[in-house]
């Protein structure tokens, strides 16, 4: 008798955790690029952390995204890993909402971002961070809602 054993592969669940890579990683880039008398850039980790940008409107934003992205990493091992097999559906919405929030706080960073960073003299533009945690939230919502609908047919 010879037993046969496939592994699993979830391909979604690995998407899924590049996504959440994305998020995180994005955090630690710039995510503001100031030009003028001086060119720079602001991390987003920065903006977050130190209390010289705690004025800022939208200061919070990459530490939420950096917790989101956290938490869907979380979720998307589990279920790579199979140990969510039972809370599947239950744990893709919930990535799904994490991402989504993630989605609506940068794209509201983003809009403050020449009004908050700006000046008569000093230019502010958005930071590749904002695009790469924007995407790898992106990614999760589109994943997550495509798995959710892949298990529901």
């Amino acid at each position: 008798m010879v037993i046969k054993i496939t592994p699993k592969f979830n391909l979604i669940g690995i998407i899924a955790a590049i996504g959440a890579l994305a998020m995180i990683v994005g955090v630690f880039l710039s995510w503001v690029d100031l030009s003028g008398a001086a060119t720079s850039s602001i991390m987003g980790w920065d903006i977050s952390s130190h209390s010289s940008y705690s004025g800022i409107t939208y200061s919070y934003v990459p530490m939420v995204t950096l917790i989101c992205g956290i938490v869907v990493l979380a979720i998307a091992v589990l279920e790579i890993m199979g140990l969510t097999a039972k809370w599947d559906m239950i744990m893709d919405i919930i990535a799904i909402i994490i991402a989504v929030i993630a989605i609506a706080v940068i794209l509201l960073f983003n809009g403050d971002i020449v009004s908050s960073f700006g000046t008569d003299t000093i230019t502010a533009a958005t930071g590749m961070g904002v695009w790469v945690s924007l995407a790898g939230s992106i990614i999760v919502a589109v994943f997550g809602a495509y798995e959710i609908f892949k298990d529901m047919s």
